[in-house]
């Protein structure tokens, strides 16, 4: 390929054709008039074949665009099981506002999220045909998680256990329905005891959730939950005569023995 400027000479600009092999590159300095109107004209040959191609080119001095008004950060916002919108509307002279989320590219559409975390948006007014882009600028916009509080909880399963000798509660508590957002699951664990091992006091149940710190929800160690209505119900006991005892009529009665079956427990 034989690159040339036509006409040859032209202020301010030099054509290059040694960066890369068949290809050519023009490079403009301050010295070029703006609305200087050239040729760059391109000539093609083989042994069979040849062929011109010519582009026309006017210099046109291009300035930035401008941000008039700059998107802001999203204040407030907590997880609410959809989309929310990052950044305020900006607007631009000479271009069009563009946003960015992350390493996504680049739009017209305000970035949205939806997992609680933070989030870089950057911003930038993309220059028209008389003008350049400004420089992107980047703003760090965050989603909270919810936090859930002990109102937010409920026992799940049976506030009454047998009689174990022991105050744990192996009761099952979960998230109240209507509290978590759409289809969302929230496993919660934890700590369960009664107020006393016996059956004539056992009342109360007390459960210290585990924290959860991680994901779209919160919920504190501190948010111990009291369930009353509990109870530790007697433990059931079965008396059956050792085998192999009798007596002779009208001999003295024999000293009878006698096994207690029941799950051993701890002595209170």
């Amino acid at each position: 390929v034989h690159w040339e400027l036509v006409p040859a000479k032209v202020a301010g600009v030099e054509l290059d054709t040694t960066i890369s092999s068949g290809n050519a590159t023009l490079k403009v300095d301050s010295t070029a008039t703006p609305g200087t109107t050239f040729k760059l004209k391109a000539t093609t040959a083989t042994l069979e074949t040849s062929g011109v191609k010519e582009l026309d080119i006017t210099l046109t001095n291009k300035t930035p665009a401008e941000v008039t008004t700059a998107p802001k950060a999203v204040a407030g916002l907590e997880y609410d099981g959809t989309d929310q919108a990052l950044v305020s509307k900006g607007t631009a002279s000479g271009g069009t506002m563009q946003y960015s989320l992350g390493s996504s590219p680049w739009s017209t559409e305000i970035p949205t999220a939806k997992d609680a975390g933070t989030y870089s948006v950057q911003y930038k007014a993309a220059g028209d045909s008389i003008h350049t882009d400004t420089a992107p600028v980047t703003l760090e916009v965050t989603i909270a998680p919810k936090t859930l509080t002990k109102a937010d909880l409920t026992p799940t399963g049976s506030t009454s256990k047998v009689y174990d000798g022991t105050t744990d509660s192996s009761i099952p508590v979960g998230v109240k329905a209507g509290v978590l957002f759409g289809s969302d699951t929230l496993a919660i664990t934890g700590t369960a005891v009664y107020n006393s091992a016996n059956v004539s006091e056992a009342d109360t149940i007390t459960f210290t959730p585990d924290a959860i710190t991680t994901g779209n929800y919160r919920l504190a160690a501190t948010q111990v939950l009291t369930i009353t209505g509990a109870k530790i119900t007697p433990r059931d006991l079965t008396v059956t005569p050792n085998a192999g005892q009798s007596k002779k009529f009208g001999a003295e009665d024999p000293t009878l023995t006698l096994a207690l079956l029941y799950t051993a427990v701890p002595v209170m």
